[in-house]
């Protein structure tokens, strides 16, 4: 009888965690508004449409930092990728603490200067390469540089 109990129990917990993932997995893919009109950056940024963006994103992170979980913090909304920017959903975006938001923008610069040295010393083939030795060798190559 304590076998069969603990069976039930472990199935009951498996689809309670299953669901908690596809609710998280939902709350990604959340537009954080309507298509806002295509402009310029700074503009945008300035808008009234990404402040009510801005306002829904930070709601949906629970008013903390998605890096570090400070709460109480002024934030930032940092940009994974600009794919979408203008009609961002909540997995394009973060919510981060200033500095966590400076470092995450310098990880963005890193890795996308790696990518554009990568092709344009080893061509569209690069990501075959051993990643280990190519980050040491970019490495080595931006440290001659600075």
């Amino acid at each position: 009888m304590g076998i069969k109990k603990m069976k039930q129990l472990h199935l009951f917990k498996s689809n309670k965690e299953s669901a908690s993932k596809k609710k998280a997995k939902l709350i990604e893919d959340i537009y954080l508004g309507p298509k806002s009109p295509y402009t310029d950056y700074d503009k945008y940024i300035n808008s009234k449409e990404w402040r009510n963006k801005r306002r829904r994103a930070i709601h949906m992170a629970d008013y903390r930092c998605q890096k570090c979980g400070k709460k109480k913090e002024i934030f930032q909304i940092h940009h994974k990728h600009y794919a979408t920017l203008f009609h961002e959903r909540f997995k394009d975006v973060e919510v981060l603490c200033i500095s966590c938001h400076r470092k995450a923008d310098k990880d963005r610069k890193y890795w996308a200067a790696y990518e554009t040295w990568a092709y344009k010393k080893y061509g569209e083939n690069w990501a075959y390469c051993d990643d280990e030795s190519l980050r040491d060798e970019f490495d080595a190559w931006l440290d001659s540089k600075q």
